[in-house]
């Protein structure tokens, strides 16, 4: 029998259509299958106009799905999977928007496709229960992300309306409490019930103190509310963006290697940004709409103009200690933490 993984190889080999390729890297990114080259390119190189267009196109398909379930019984199941497709394709934009130091949800900025994945899930609890969904799914049900949706879905003895915008009073599932992690998805409903609930606040604070973010690319968001939490002095450790300092021989040129990672959501507005580390220095760039900031303080620099209209540079030597990160925005919002870039151990 041909596995999950197998299938999607070949789905990501075969996919040409921008939808169908966005469906597969989604899928082998939610089942931690490592993308080939060709599609490291496409998330990289295909263009802004051409992911905005595939993300109108998912949300007009969304919106079929849930005019067809609605009206056709027999057409839930494939209500169900275009369900799930959408939330690979979501994944893969998210991917791709922070590639390019933005927001996860930069190609789709008024909340569209949010709003039709709602409304197909609306759609879909007034018509099936979670088992009726998992059976849809079939071996899909494996994949990451997916108890984020499935789990608004009741058992068929209990209604219960769970959806994302409204910040169910329930413990939030491992898919939700992964996404948030990985992608600063689901705030309200983490963040809220770690608020509210004392025991998960304990939790959610262990699993983030344990979490290791991906290498050159790493969310915030879990990190700025570990640091609003009691222990005020976390610290986010960037193990490998800091390169080791190589020394070469009195006749030789001495190479300064540079390492670069992608941080997302920077503040309540989700700003994106870059950290470039050679063994001794650090550069942040931040990338902002004009007005939103007012100042940003890197280590021992302070920066109160940006670079350009939407880039704000600011650069600090790297030392053994944490350095101190900070974004004022014009609103009065102060986003701030410490980032700790550890030399990479020798070979």
């Amino acid at each position: 029998m041909t596995s999950l993984h197998d299938r999607i190889l070949r789905a990501l080999d075969a996919a040409s259509d921008t939808g169908d390729v966005l469906r597969a890297v989604g899928d082998a990114l939610r089942a931690s299958t490592p993308l080939p080259p060709r599609a490291r390119a496409f998330v990289r190189e295909v263009p802004d106009a051409t992911l905005a267009a595939a993300t109108r196109a998912l949300t007009d398909a969304l919106a079929t799905a849930a005019r067809g379930a609605s009206i056709d019984p027999t057409a839930v199941d494939a209500a169900v999977l275009a369900r799930d497709h959408a939330e690979s394709a979501r994944v893969a934009l998210a991917r791709a928007a922070i590639a390019r130091a933005r927001p996860p949800g930069a190609f789709d900025p008024d909340g569209s496709l949010d709003r039709a994945l709602d409304a197909l899930d609306e759609v879909l609890r007034e018509r099936c229960d979670r088992a009726r969904v998992e059976a849809a799914l079939v071996e899909r049900v494996s994949l990451r992300d997916v108890d984020a949706w499935l789990d608004t879905f009741a058992d068929a003895s209990r209604a219960v309306d769970l959806t994302h915008a409204e910040a169910p009073d329930v413990a939030p599932p491992d898919g939700v409490i992964d996404a948030w992690l990985r992608e600063g998805r689901h705030r309200r409903w983490v963040e809220g019930y770690a608020a509210r609930d004392r025991g998960f606040a304990d939790e959610l604070r262990a699993i983030v103190d344990a979490h290791e973010p991906d290498d050159g690319a790493v969310n915030l968001t879990p990190y700025a509310w570990r640091r609003s939490q009691r222990d005020a002095t976390h610290v986010v450790v960037l193990k490998g963006a800091r390169p080791r300092l190589r020394v070469a021989a009195a006749t030789e040129p001495v190479e300064v290697e540079a390492r670069t990672v992608t941080l997302s959501s920077v503040g309540a507005k989700g700003l994106g940004a870059r950290l470039t580390c050679t063994p001794t220095r650090a550069t942040l760039t931040l990338y902002a709409e004009p007005g939103d900031v007012t100042a940003l303080v890197f280590g021992r620099a302070r920066v109160e103009a940006p670079a350009d209209a939407n880039r704000w540079v600011a650069e600090t030597p790297i030392t053994d200690e944490a350095i101190p990160l900070e974004v004022v925005f014009a609103d009065g919002e102060r986003f701030a933490m410490k980032l700790s870039l550890p030399a990479e151990a020798s070979p």
